[in-house]
């Protein structure tokens, strides 16, 4: 069994801005995804694409892009633009970033209710973009394609429901709950420990470590 601690905060708020689509007819966009031929992985010998694609692309990744909104972060004008189908084109600013263990994050909101959470470590990225009306996630292919991610539009037809919260009962004598927002800023450590079937499923140590570093940055979001 592996195991690894992570320092992070308990609030980690990143802010994104600026939602905007484009009609089918509008010229092709300039965006983070570039697109792979659906056929490379299985002539390279690695896991080809199995849906359909309305929902699902083999696309690699603009770095540049990536790395230039972490270093103008500071500067206030880190942007992104997510090229997630044809002629829609969602734009980003970017107010933070933070490192992990092995590369760093990049997260926040889109205009119009909309979030985006990102972790790039080296070569391999794990994303979400989330609109009040889609989603889309970004994972590495499996297959051991250094480059290679899998834009996927989250079904959510097969998304399983959410039961009611559970609130519980209090005495007269308890503390008062804690106002949502209250947050007293604490650094938590967090030790992650998992087995070699679940880092197989994962791709590999370097994937297991990404995933959970993406887990990390969304839950402080």
């Amino acid at each position: 069994m592996s195991k690894r601690a992570y320092r992070t905060s308990s609030v980690i708020c990143l802010r994104f801005a600026a939602f905007s689509a484009v009609g089918v007819g509008a010229q092709a966009q300039t965006g983070l995804f570039i697109d792979v031929a659906p056929d490379a992985p299985s002539r390279l010998g690695a896991q080809a694409l199995t849906v359909d694609d309305d929902r699902q692309r083999l696309v690699r990744l603009d770095y540049a892009q990536l790395a230039r909104a972490r270093t103008a972060v500071s500067d206030g004008d880190a942007r992104l633009t997510f090229n997630v189908a044809e002629g829609i084109a969602l734009r980003a600013v970017v107010e933070r970033t933070a490192p992990t263990a092995t590369g760093y994050s990049l997260a926040g909101r889109l205009e119009g209710g909309g979030w985006t959470t990102w972790v790039v470590n080296g070569d391999l990225a794990m994303g979400s973009i989330w609109t009040p009306v889609a989603a889309w996630d970004v994972v590495p292919l499996q297959g051991g394609l250094p480059g290679l991610h899998a834009l996927r539009k989250v079904d959510w037809a097969a998304a399983p429901q959410l039961a009611d919260p559970l609130i519980p009962a209090m005495d007269d004598g308890d503390p008062p709950m804690a106002e949502a927002g209250q947050d007293s800023g604490e650094v938590i450590d967090l030790l992650t420990l998992w087995t070699p079937a679940a880092r197989d499923r994962a791709g590999g140590e370097d994937r297991m470590r990404l995933a959970i570093d993406y887990d990390v940055t969304a839950t402080n979001e």
